[in-house]
């Protein structure tokens, strides 16, 4: 039965053809179920989670603690076999996991290497997802277990990633034994709950396919544009410039990678560099009047005084602060002309998302974003705390909160007594917030024991989403607010004052602040002398650094990146040396990372602002709800993006202009003369197109051939050719191009040069010839060339962008989860 052949019947009747005689395996059974009833063996649904600790846990949970573990093909994905009812009927549940995506988006392999071909080609070669070589045996597990199931249920994560990967094991597992195509389902949970995990395996339904899309458009887009710029930038400036200091962590030198989302996150940071550069500091003058209430009664504690600040605000004239001042002290009286009491409340946050789970953390326990979701995703899989990867802040009206409240209240654990009020008549269901992601409730505890021995960070996260669930739960703090206004010399002076009568969810969550302070008892009409006038001087200062909670707000403003993958954005900025972090854990564009952005704001290029990712990311959103085809916004998106790109090209030169105002140009690294026209053999070329001063060939003592102005080193105009070639030859003829005289400029004299190349090094459009004659200081095609297999080998490696190790892709964020970015490089 097992064996039998794909059902034909359908499609014959439908042709007209007689019936065949095989019938499939599924109507086979189902025909025998009918005649024997109970001696029809349980249908065998492969069920396959996201994780291999998601399995286990899973497995655990459904079968009572009596599945049968086995090993399967892959040595980390076990395989775990019990008997349960779904749906009233009998079956058995094959249960295995992957670990992450199983497959990855790339070009053919004929044009994975960097010199294969011209990058703006890139932007419309064809791209294809194939299971990873790190993946085979997960494959080989999958398509095991297929041929000998019945249904395939998925079990992966509940978001657009987890989406995307659930079809990438239909389509193993589907290949492997055709009719599990109709009998495919998607479980559907948030946290490693019990309950949770029996209802969602009794109420799987169909995949959505939509959501997949959008994963599969934004890794395209990713590959597409990450890829080009990733090998324009690396090949065009890195061999030009030397990056001292900015070289990768395994020695190599920058890999200068670009991606929709990591140059918008570095633009945030260099805007501000930007403003701290141009503040120019103004002196200011402030009057401060100091009120010191004496004791209520003989031999009592004096009062706190009391601070009123001027309504003025500040004053930049001196003179005119001066003037005022002396009124003041002339005529110091005080005479209180208002006095306002009203309530005041201070209402407790709203329920965790990600985003504030990765700003708390940073702010509070400086946990970085990546770290902390690492330490997020082991407590969920250990299911102490619900899927940490979630964009919702508002919890369902029939989520059962006081199950959790009970739960937290029976844990021993600080919070315990503030829990076990709540639970006596103090609970209020959670005001929400405005964000939803329509897949996970927001982040709450599961498991009421404290993660003991898991770590100091874990126990922090965990520790912030139980006191942050028991805050949201409460009712607001209470307390009465009191404004005094006075009158000194026809000046006003304002002070304020807080008694707070009920601190409600203050008392457990730490992480806010709302303090006491005192006021004397005054009325309108009363005077008093003030104990201190002071005329206080400063100067303004620059706005700080961001922080990376400061920086994770902005991402979350202007829509960059999702609430999963923002941590890693800045992670890769970080990695790739175009930021830093200072002693205070804020961040600061390094040169790199600042040349890169004023090279591309010299051309009047926007792709290190927020709006074209923004568009990008609300035209996904549409994708994922079904609203636009996926095709059509992958081609419009990509088109805008090649027309930055061609811009970029044509812009080369001030690309490398931009740059070189920040770095020295590579000439003279080995000990040699820094002139790139001085030292001997050097050969007349023509004349500069910067400066008219002439222009020599030679090749530098690293023994990189090379055309230099002789107006070094106040004109920087060089031009590198390629060590790959075996011949180079300066010739008698003349470029007629150069010659001709231009609007605005006179014809100039340049040589041409004969260069020869070996085959196998040429890119594949021009391998016709394998000799060039060609002038090399206009746009030429040995130029264009040159440029594009760059002055010889690189230090890149790393697969078809030759950066290493992958970055996440853009929406990617998890572990494993190299979806799109292979051949940029790039990526993120």
């Amino acid at each position: 039965l097992s064996e039998a052949p794909p059902c034909a019947a359908r499609g014959a009747v439908a042709r007209g053809d007689p019936p065949p005689h095989h019938i499939c395996a599924f109507a086979l059974r189902k025909a025998f179920g009918a005649l024997l009833g109970a001696a029809m063996p349980p249908a065998r649904v492969l069920a396959v989670a996201e994780k291999p600790s998601v399995a286990k846990e899973v497995s655990r949970v459904l079968s009572g603690g009596s599945a049968r573990m086995s090993q399967g093909r892959s040595p980390y994905n076990k395989v775990f076999e019990f008997e349960m009812q779904l749906r009233g009927a009998h079956v058995t549940m094959v249960f295995t996991s992957v670990t992450g995506h199983l497959m990855e988006m790339d070009f053919p392999m004929a044009y994975r290497k960097w010199r294969s071909c011209a990058e703006e080609s890139l932007f419309g070669l064809p791209v294809s997802k194939d299971v990873r070589e790190a993946n085979k045996l997960v494959k080989e597990n999958l398509v095991f277990l297929a041929r000998s199931c019945d249904r395939l249920m998925l079990w992966l994560d509940c978001d657009r990633e987890g989406e995307n990967i659930a079809y990438e094991v239909i389509d193993v597992c589907c290949r492997a034994r055709p009719s599990l195509r109709q009998q495919v389902s998607r479980a559907h949970f948030s946290s490693l709950n019990p309950g949770e995990l029996r209802n969602a395996v009794q109420s799987a339904r169909a995949p959505d396919e939509n959501k997949t899309k959008a994963v599969d458009a934004r890794q395209e887009i990713d590959l597409r544009v990450g890829a080009a710029f990733t090998r324009f930038q690396t090949m065009l400036l890195g061999d030009r410039f030397d990056f001292q200091g900015h070289e990768r962590d395994d020695g190599k030198g920058p890999l200068l990678s670009y991606g929709p989302c990591q140059f918008p996150t570095l633009g945030f940071l260099v805007e501000r560099q930007w403003e701290i550069d141009a503040h120019d500091p103004e002196d200011f003058w402030a009057i401060r009047a100091t009120y010191a209430p004496p004791p209520d009664q003989q031999g009592a504690r004096a009062p706190p005084p009391v601070r009123f600040s001027w309504q003025r605000g500040r004053v930049y004239d001196h003179l005119t602060a001066v003037m005022l001042f002396e009124l003041c002290v002339e005529n110091p009286t005080a005479t209180v002309t208002r006095v306002d009491e009203k309530d005041e409340r201070r209402f407790p946050p709203h329920p965790l998302n990600t985003v504030a789970l990765t700003k708390l953390a940073s702010m509070h326990f400086r946990i970085g974003g990546k770290k902390c979701m690492d330490e997020a995703e082991r407590l969920y899989q250990q299911g102490y705390i619900s899927y940490p990867r979630t964009e919702t802040n508002t919890f369902s009206p029939d989520t059962d909160l006081m199950s959790m409240v009970n739960g937290l209240g029976g844990s021993g654990a600080p919070w315990a007594g503030y829990a076990q009020g709540l639970a006596n008549g103090r609970f209020i269901f959670p005001r929400g917030g405005n964000d939803t992601d329509n897949a996970h409730p927001p982040i709450h505890p599961v498991r009421f024991d404290a993660p003991t021995g898991q770590g100091r960070e874990a126990m922090q996260i965990y520790e912030l989403v139980c006191r942050h669930f028991l805050a949201c739960c409460s009712p607001p703090a209470l307390g009465a607010r009191t404004t005094v206004e006075v009158d000194i010399a026809s000046e006003r002076f304002t002070a304020r004052a807080l008694m707070i009568h009920d601190r409600s969810f203050l008392e457990v969550y730490t992480y806010m602040r709302w303090s006491d302070s005192t006021m004397p008892a005054l009325a309108v009409g009363d005077t008093f002398q003030p104990t201190e006038l002071t005329l206080d001087e400063g100067s303004t200062h620059p706005p700080p650094l961001l922080s990376e909670a400061d920086l994770i707000s902005v991402m979350d403003t202007n829509k960059i990146g999702t609430d999963a993958t923002m941590h890693a954005h800045i992670d890769t900025i970080l990695q790739r040396k175009y930021a830093e972090r200072d002693h205070n854990g804020r961040m600061r564009p390094t040169q790199l990372g600042m040349a890169l952005v004023q090279a591309y704001a010299a051309l009047d290029l926007q792709l290190w602002k927020p709006f074209l990712r923004a568009q990008m990311e609300k035209d996904l959103n549409d994708v994922a709800a079904g609203l636009k085809n996926k095709e059509q916004m992958c081609a419009m998106a990509i088109d805008s993006l090649k027309n930055a790109f061609q811009k970029a090209k044509k812009g080369s030169k001030e690309l490398v202009d931009a740059v070189g105002k920040v770095f020295q140009p590579k000439i003279g690294r080995d000990g040699g003369d820094d002139d790139p026209t001085g030292g001997s053999g050097a050969v007349h070329v023509g004349d500069c197109r910067q400066c008219g001063m002439p222009m020599s060939f030679k090749r530098t003592q690293a023994g990189v051939p090379m055309v230099g102005c002789s107006g070094y080193p106040q004109c920087r105009n060089t031009i590198w050719l390629s060590s790959l070639a075996t011949a180079i030859e300066v010739t008698d003829q003349k470029c007629k191009h150069c010659a001709t005289p231009r609007a605005g400029r006179p014809g100039r004299e340049a040589f041409m040069f004969r260069m020869q190349f070996p085959r196998r090094v040429l890119p594949v459009q021009y391998r016709d010839e394998t000799e060039y004659v060609d002038c090399v200081l206009c746009q030429s095609k040995l130029r264009e060339l040159c440029e594009l297999i760059g002055t010889g080998s690189r230090g890149g490696g790393g697969g078809s962008g030759g950066g290493g190790s992958r970055a996440p892709s853009e929406g990617g964020g998890r572990k494993g989860r190299a979806g799109g970015g292979g051949a940029g490089g790039g990526g993120a």
